[in-house]
């Protein structure tokens, strides 16, 4: 949205493609946990502005470089996004192993006894909300610091609230196993099993490809912005990418 909002400023004709029916990506599920309803203002002033600038969006049509053709476009910015990695383990597919995206668009809701596979950011909030719900919360994380990217003045106010609810953290610890009944893993002290009702998997995410060989045989300029450039980061950078690209043109 603000590489459609910078090119339309710039004067050009701008087209939006969008295969859900709504804006907004994963701003919609980023402004979900504790704390970040705030990030909502993102989505309703973007969305605001492709109303105000007259933007064609075509909302609810997943889209391919063919169809991108068919607009003659002088030049493709490519924002597709990410999606949430699903991880290498046995057990993942079982019928309670939920995906953090997911549960955060409200799409999977587990409960009871739930073990999030992941402490990042994505992890530690979506901990934090079940936790929150009523769930009994438990993070299992590879590396040595949950929620590690979380800032220095929110991250205490985090840890102050898995304490309040009894969230269980487990760091340096790789998971092995799922079962129907349990989460197997293992540590510095060993193996251990962790019961549970529901697994959410929260293990980070990676770029979705889109296919721009056809647009670039054409001689058109492509641009690749957002989370589908490289590696998945955050808001700051993907704003920034779709502001850079819209104004190379």
């Amino acid at each position: 949205m603000e590489a459609a909002r910078v090119a339309k400023t710039k004067g050009h004709d701008v087209v939006l493609f969008e295969k859900e029916t709504t804006l907004g990506g994963q701003l919609n599920i980023a402004a979900v946990p504790p704390r970040k309803y705030e990030m909502n203002r993102g989505i309703h002033y973007l969305t605001n502005e492709m109303k105000a600038l007259d933007i064609d969006l075509r909302l609810g049509q997943a889209v391919c470089a063919k169809c991108v053709l068919d607009e003659n476009p002088d030049a493709v910015i490519v924002a597709v996004g990410a999606f949430n990695v699903i991880p290498n383990i046995p057990g993942c597919d079982l019928p309670h192993v939920y995906d953090a995206w997911k549960v955060l668009n409200h799409e999977q809701l587990p409960s009871g006894k739930v073990v999030v596979i992941g402490g990042g950011l994505v992890g530690a909030e979506t901990a934090e909300l079940l936790a929150q719900m009523g769930a009994e919360v438990t993070i299992v994380e590879m590396m040595d610091t949950i929620a590690k990217e979380e800032s220095t003045t929110v991250r205490p106010t985090m840890m102050a609230d898995f304490e309040k609810h009894g969230v269980k953290q487990y760091v340096n610890t790789k998971v092995t196993a799922i079962t129907p009944t349990s989460l197997e893993a293992q540590n510095e002290e060993g193996q251990l099993s962790i019961d549970c009702d529901y697994v959410v998997l929260a293990v980070g995410a990676k770029p979705n490809t889109f296919d721009t060989s056809l647009l670039e045989e054409k001689g058109i300029k492509v641009y690749v912005v957002g989370d589908c450039h490289d590696k998945a980061a955050d808001i700051n950078h993907a704003i920034e990418e779709g502001y850079l690209a819209a104004n190379g043109i």
